[in-house]
């Protein structure tokens, strides 16, 4: 939860009387994040998890039926004076914590007002599946169960010995591969043939059924519940899914990151096992080789048969390795809270930032850009915010013919600190309140100013002179315009 830095609110009587306290089914776990301690709230009845700072924990944790708001806040208040959330601050996180279902009011409606609530957020959550057609999900059975049966076996499976394993066998099968690099390399090439469209498709279900079990059994073995597994429409594609967000409460990172990497050491696995039957097989070949040719029949079959499969697992290993179109620096600063996540196609991870080329982006009004249209322009020039005092000369720019009602960044707008008028309506801070002309620029790099990608500044014309009374007569034109509509 951001603090707003606010101290006292004119909301606080609607809260300061109440008393609250987290649910009993609630669940609190300890975690670091980026070398910072946090507090994760769980609700297992809900599947939700909300993350706190100490600071807000330490004021959630002494809310009960004992005391009301203000007097926790005031207890907070005394004992952290510098650290602790101000009023606005906890008006908000109260209303976060309420919309989640993680919060109990002694009060008799309450248990309604939370299968209410959660029968609205059931009914966002059909809403959601059917507008998002092309990546649907359908639940389709509870294997917690069936986790839980076989925990034994997890635990053999991930324990130091299983590692021991899963290390020897993908050494192995590196080994083969190596060895036998160029016969790899040309069953490679036709494993996107026509003919073996269907086949690839069917690995791929069956490597993704696996991917998926992977995540599940790491993620038990750690704590973890899995209570979802279906089918996932992935573009009309049919493939399975599993839901594993019970991973976010674990405390260690090294925990949450191996459940995020489960199903890529699955897939490492199964391919390791399917080298290692083809080597086999040609062993089995180079053995028959002195035999009939009719003993060989079979061996060639199931050597066929290993080497389709083998194909489809490096098609699929290839198709996950992510390609720009465009050269430059990848940037992502949100990768890390991605980790595990099934993100549709599309979906944007990062940036190419290119270092070599800047263009500013500059917006104007439609009484300014009447100048630009009708005036002779004799140069333009950017100036930063930092460095105002150095002036950055531009080679070109493109004035874009028609309006425009979406900033290109909310650092334009009153929320981000800009100069344009945002409308009200807006939570995004980038919806301008009358429409504008933009205008791109292709900057010079000098010598004493820093070009970094997200700065701020103005784009300057110096526009052919003009009498002032001409000057004065268009700017009353344009008043008249605006106001009266003439």
């Amino acid at each position: 939860m951001a603090r707003t830095g606010r101290t006292f609110s004119e909301s606080w009587h609607r809260v300061a009387n109440l008393k609250v306290s987290l649910r009993p089914t609630v669940r609190v776990h300890r975690q670091f994040f980026r070398g910072e301690r946090w507090y994760v709230l769980h609700d297992p009845f809900n599947n939700q998890f909300f993350r706190l700072r100490p600071e807000v924990h330490d004021f959630v944790i002494r809310l009960g039926p004992e005391q009301t708001v203000e007097q926790v806040w005031e207890d907070c208040l005394n004992r952290h004076p510098d650290e602790a959330p101000g009023q606005e601050d906890v008006i908000q996180l109260l209303t976060q914590l309420y919309y989640a279902n993680l919060l109990y009011f002694e009060m008799p409606p309450d248990s309604a007002k939370l299968f209410e609530r959660y029968k609205k957020r059931r009914q966002r959550e059909i809403q959601s599946r059917l507008l998002s057609i092309m990546f649907a999900r359908f639940p389709l059975l509870d294997p917690e169960i069936f986790l839980k049966r076989i925990m034994p076996l997890i635990k053999l499976l991930v324990s130091p010995f299983g590692a021991i394993v899963w290390l020897a066998v993908v050494i192995a099968a590196g080994k083969v591969v190596v060895d036998h690099f160029d016969a790899a390399f040309d069953q490679f090439q036709g494993v996107l043939a026509p003919e073996n469209l269907f086949l690839l498709y069917l690995g791929l279900v069956v490597i993704k059924t696996l991917h998926e079990f992977g995540h599940a059994l790491v993620c038990k073995r750690y704590g973890g519940e899995v209570h979802t597994m279906g089918v996932m429409l992935l573009v009309f594609t049919p493939l399975p899914y599993m839901d594993a967000t019970s991973s976010w409460s674990f405390k260690s990172r090294w925990h949450r990151a191996l459940v995020g990497a489960a199903g890529m050491i699955t897939e490492l696995f199964v391919a390791a096992v399917a080298v290692a039957q083809r080597e086999e097989a040609m062993a089995m070949v180079r053995k028959a080789r002195q035999m009939e040719k009719a003993d060989l029949e079979p061996l060639f079959k199931r050597l066929e048969t290993v080497e389709t499969k083998l194909k489809d697992l490096l098609a699929q290993k290839e198709s996950l390795t992510v390609k720009a179109r465009e050269s430059g620096r990848w940037v992502a600063p949100k990768i890390t809270e991605l980790a595990g996540s099934w993100l549709p196609r599309g979906t944007t991870i990062g940036e190419i930032v290119n270092h070599g080329d800047f263009r500013f982006s500059a917006v104007v009004s439609q009484e300014e850009a009447s100048e630009l249209f009708a005036g002779h322009i004799e140069r333009a020039e950017v100036r930063l915010y930092g460095q105002s005092g150095n002036n950055l000369d531009v080679k070109d720019y493109q004035i874009i013919p028609f309006q425009h009602e979406k900033l290109p960044s909310a650092a334009l707008g009153w929320l981000g600190g800009g100069e344009v008028p945002i409308s009200t309506k807006d939570q995004t801070g980038r919806q301008a309140a009358e429409p504008f002309f933009q205008i791109y620029a292709n900057v010079i790099p000098g010598a004493d100013v820093v070009l970094l990608h997200g700065r701020s500044g103005k784009l300057r014309f110096t526009l052919d002179s003009k009498p002032l009374v001409f000057q004065w007569g268009r700017m009353f034109l344009q008043l008249l315009q605006r106001r009266y509509q003439i």
